[in-house]
Formats: structure tokens, C-alpha cells, sequence
């Protein structure tokens, strides 16, 4: 992982949030869209030209609401 440390934190790329979320990138892109995420930055003096980033705290967030969401769906009805 090669993960951005800008100012408040640890900012990761669309592939690394994939990669951890284990979604594809293009999912990642539609979350961001949906607003899924906090707001992401585009760190245009860093190497890559200005690319998406997600912060890693947002990313655990959503990992949580995901196997939340999951567990929940496994569960037996009541």
C-alpha cells in the first residue's frame, strides 16, 4: 500500500480503497459519487497529477457499514 500522508492524515488512492474494501475501483468511484465517503481530496502537488485520495478513517467507516450490513443479512429473522 503507498498510502499519502497529507496534513491531517493518511489518504489512500481509489485502487487501495478497492483493494481493502474488496469492491472494484469503479464501485469506489460510485460511492465517492453517492457521497459514501467523507470528502475527498485532490492532492495536485503530490506525484500522480491531482488523483482522487480517501481518507483511511472514511474507509473504515464504510468497511464497518459494510459488514454490518452483511451480518445483519445472515442473521436469522425473529
Amino acid at each position: 500500500m503507498t498510502a499519502t500522508v497529507v496534513g491531517n492524515g493518511t489518504w489512500l488512492s481509489v485502487g487501495e480503497v478497492a483493494e481493502i474494501l474488496g469492491i472494484a475501483p469503479n464501485t469506489v468511484r460510485r460511492y465517492m459519487a453517492a457521497g459514501r465517503f467523507d470528502e475527498p481530496i485532490r492532492p495536485k502537488t503530490l506525484p500522480g497529477g491531482g488523483h482522487r485520495r480517501i481518507h483511511k478513517d472514511s474507509v473504515g467507516r464504510l468497511q464497518a457499514e459494510i459488514d454490518g450490513g452483511t451480518a445483519a443479512q445472515d442473521s436469522p429473522a425473529e
